[in-house]
C-alpha cells in the first residue's frame, strides 16, 4: 500500500515521544493541583523546559500546560518557535491543556504548513477533535493558496481511514482550484472497501474518467460488499462508463443495467463477450432466444458459447442436456470444449462417463475442458483417472490444470499422485503441487509439506508452511519459527485473523523476531486477538521485550485497553533498569490519575536523573 508509515514512526523512536502521546491523550477534566504540589513540581518543570535534552524539554513544556496560566504562558509561547518539533508539539498540547482554542488552532495551522513536520504527527494532535471538527480544521488550512504540498494531508487522511477518510475526501472534493486537485488525483487510488462509504455519497458526481478508473478496480463479488453506489452510473452519459457499471452489477445479480447489457450482447467483439457473461446471473425468459442464437452459432468464441449455455441452464431449458451431449461429437473444437465445460453443471455426477474418455487424447482444448469440468464436480471416483492423465500429460498447462483439479477434489487419495510433482524442476508445477497438498488438509500430506519447506522458491515454502500450520497450529510451531527469517509479514496478519487466539504463540514468535518489518505487522495484528489475550501480550511485551520502541508502544496499548488496571505493571516498570521505560510508566501513571502512586511520584521529583524528575513532576501535576 502506498505511503505506509515505517515501523520506527508507528512504534515511536523513543520512550519520551510515546510518553508525550500518553500525556496528550484525551482525559477527563483534571482538578487544579493544590499549592503544595505546584510548589514542588513547577520549579522542576520550568527548569526542564530549558533542558538541553529536547525530549526532556518537550515533556516539561507540555506539562506546564496544567499549571497556572500566568506562570506558564510565556514559556509555552516561546516554545512554539523551538527548533525541535517535539518541543513545539509539546507546546501545542500545552495550549490544549490550557483550553486556549484560538492559540491552539493557530499553532496547529503553523505546524501543518511546515513541510519538515510529518503530517501524521500533526493529525495526532487533531484527532481528539473527532472527524467532523478535525476535518473542518484541516480544510480551513488547505484552502490557503500558499499551503505547501497538500498531498501530505490527503495521504494522512487516507491513512487514518474510517470517518476521517470519508469526511476528509468529501470536504476536499468540494474545495476549489488547486486545493481540490490532490483529492481528485487520490480518490481513484483509494482502497475500494475503505472508500465505499465515500463513493456511496459522491460517486455519481465524480468525473467520468475517475468513475471508470474506480470501476476497473472492482473485482470478484466476494471482495466487496454492497456496491449500490454503482447503480446510478448505468444512466451515465458516458456510454463506456454506463456499460461497465451495468456489467459489474449484472455479474452480482443486479439487473439495473440489463437493457444496456442485452444491447451489447447483440453486437460483436469484447463487449459481446462481457455482456453475455453478465447476463447469466440475471437471465430472464425474454433473452432465451438471444442465448439460443449464440449457442447455435459455431463461429462464436468459446467464452460466448459457455455463457449462452449458462443462460439456458439458468432458465431451465429442458433440451440443453441432450443438446450438449450431441455437441460432444462436434468436429469444431470450440463447440466441443464449450459443451464439455458446461455439461458437468447441467448433468452433475451423471456427466462423469461423458468426460473421463476425453482426458487421454484429442486436442489440448478438449482435454483441458474435461479436466476443469471434473475438478468442478469434485467427485473422488475420478481421482485415479486424473492421475493417469497426469502421468501421460506433456503440456505444462495441462499438468497445472490436472493438479488443480485434484486439489479441488480435496481427498487424501490425491496425495501419492501429486507427491511426484513436488520435485519438478518447473517452479509453477511445484507451486501447484504444494497448493493441492495444502488444500487436501490431511495428515498424510504433512511429510511432503515438511520437505517443501526447504524448497528454493520462497512462495512454495510459504504455501507449504500454511498447509502445515492449518493441519495443527500448535504442533507446527517449530516449523513456523524456522520460517521467520523469510516469512512474508502479511502471513502473520492473515494467520491471526483466521485462527484468533490459537495463533497467539505464533504471534509472540513474530513479535520477538529480529526483523523489524515482521515485528511491525505482528504488533498491528495483536488487536485481532481476544481482549484477554491482547492484555497478556501487551503486558509481556511491556515487561520483557528486547526492543525499547516495542515496549513503549505496548505500554501505550496496555493503558488504553485496561486503564487503571494497568497499575501493577506500571508500578513495576517505574523501577525498570531502562530509564526511558521508567519515564513511560511514570507518564502513564500520571495520565491515569492513580492517586495511590503519589508517594512514588513525589519521590521521583528528587531523583538524580533529570528525565525522571520531569516525568514525575509531569505526572504529579495531573493528579
Amino acid at each position: 500500500m502506498r505511503a505506509r508509515i515505517p515501523m520506527t514512526k508507528t512504534l515511536a523512536t523513543s520512550a519520551f515521544l510515546t510518553a508525550a502521546l500518553l500525556l496528550g491523550a484525551a482525559s477527563p477534566a483534571l482538578a487544579k493541583p493544590d499549592k503544595a504540589t505546584l510548589e514542588l513540581v513547577m520549579p522542576v518543570l520550568v527548569r526542564g523546559s530549558k533542558s538541553g535534552d529536547f525530549e526532556t524539554r518537550a515533556a516539561a513544556v507540555e506539562a506546564l500546560g496544567y499549571g497556572p496560566k500566568k506562570d506558564v504562558e510565556k514559556a509555552i509561547t516561546e516554545s512554539l518557535t523551538d527548533p525541535q518539533w517535539n518541543v513545539r508539539r509539546g507546546a501545542i498540547r500545552a495550549l490544549d491543556h490550557m483550553k486556549d482554542k484560538r492559540a491552539w488552532e493557530k499553532a496547529v495551522g503553523a505546524a501543518m504548513r511546515d513541510p519538515k513536520v510529518d503530517a501524521d504527527e500533526v493529525m495526532r494532535l487533531i484527532e481528539p477533535l473527532g472527524a467532523k471538527k478535525g476535518v473542518a480544521l484541516v480544510m480551513a488550512n488547505l484552502k490557503d493558496d500558499k499551503f505547501p504540498d497538500r498531498e501530505r494531508y490527503v495521504l494522512a487522511l487516507e491513512r487514518l481511514g474510517g470517518d476521517w477518510l470519508v469526511e476528509g475526501f468529501k470536504a476536499g472534493l468540494a474545495l476549489k482550484g488547486d486545493a481540490k486537485t490532490p483529492f481528485e488525483s487520490e480518490v481513484v487510488k483509494l482502497p475500494l472497501k475503505a472508500a465505499a462509504p465515500l463513493h456511496d455519497k459522491l460517486f455519481a458526481k465524480y468525473p467520468s474518467g475517475a468513475q471508470k478508473a474506480i470501476l476497473d478496480k472492482i473485482g470478484p463479488k466476494d471482495e466487496l460488499g454492497d456496491i449500490g453506489w454503482v447503480k446510478p452510473l448505468v444512466k451515465s452519459k458516458d456510454a463506456d462508463v454506463a456499460f461497465e457499471a451495468a456489467v459489474i452489477l449484472g455479474l452480482r445479480g443486479d439487473a439495473s443495467g440489463k437493457a444496456i447489457i442485452v444491447e451489447a450482447a447483440k453486437g460483436e467483439g469484447e463487449k459481446k463477450k462481457q455482456a453475455l457473461k453478465a447476463l447469466v446471473p440475471i437471465a430472464t425468459p425474454d433473452i432465451e432466444g438471444l442465448a439460443k442464437d449464440v449457442a447455435k452459432d459455431t463461429s462464436q468464441p468459446l467464452e460466448n458459447l459457455i455463457a449462452a449455455y449458462g443462460i439456458l441452464h439458468k432458465l431451465g431449458n429442458q433440451k440443453l442436456a441432450s443438446y450438449l451431449e450431441k455437441q460432444l461429437e462436434s468436429t469444431d473444437v470450440n463447440v466441443r470444449a464449450a459443451a464439455i465445460y458446461y455439461i458437468a453443471d447441467v448433468k452433475g455426477r451423471a456427466a462423469v462417463p461423458d468426460l473421463v474418455p476425453l482426458l487421454g487424447a484429442g486436442p489440448l482444448e478438449i482435454r483441458m475442458s474435461a479436466v476443469h469440468a471434473l475438478g468442478r464436480l469434485g467427485v473422488r471416483d475420478v481421482i485415479p483417472e486424473l492421475g493417469k492423465a497426469l502421468d501421460i500429460a506433456r503440456e505444462k498447462e495441462l499438468k497445472l490444470a490436472i493438479i488443480g483439479a485434484l486439489g479441488a477434489i480435496r481427498d487424501a487419495d490425491v496425495v501419492p499422485i501429486v507427491r511426484f510433482h513436488t520435485n519438478d524442476p518447473d517452479t509453477e508445477i511445484r507451486k501447484a503441487a504444494v497448493q493441492t497438498l495444502a488444500a487436501v488438509h490431511h495428515a498424510s500430506a504433512a511429510p511432503d509439506l515438511e520437505v517443501m519447506m526447504n524448497d528454493r522458491d520462497r512462495e512454495v515454502r510459504a504455501i507449504a508452511l500454511k498447509g502445515l500450520v492449518a493441519l495443527d497450529p500448535e504442533a507446527k510451531l517449530p516449523q513456523f519459527k524456522k520460517a521467520l527469517p523469510w516469512l512474508e509479514p502479511d502471513y502473520v496478519s492473515d494467520l491471526v485473523k483466521e485462527l484468533g487466539d490459537k495463533a497467539k504463540p505464533h504471534l509472540e514468535l513474530a513479535l520477538a523476531s529480529s526483523r523489524e518489518d515482521l515485528r511491525a505487522v505482528a504488533f498491528a495484528s495483536v488487536p485481532k486477538l481476544s481482549k484477554t489475550a491482547q492484555i497478556t501480550v501487551y503486558d509481556q511485551l511491556a515487561r520483557t521485550s528486547a526492543y525499547p520502541a516495542q515496549r513503549a508502544a505496548a505500554i501505550d496499548k496496555l493503558v488504553a485497553l485496561t486503564g487503571k488496571d494497568a497499575r501493577p505493571t506500571l508500578e513495576a516498570l517505574a523501577k525498570d533498569k531502562d530509564e526511558n521505560i521508567r519515564v513511560m510508566a511514570l507518564a502513564a501513571l500520571g495520565q491515569l490519575g492513580v492517586k495511590e502512586t503519589e508517594e512514588t511520584l513525589r519521590a521521583g521529583v528528587d531523583d538524580p536523573s533529570e528525565k525522571i524528575r520531569v516525568a514525575s513532576a509531569a505526572a504529579l501535576i495531573q493528579l
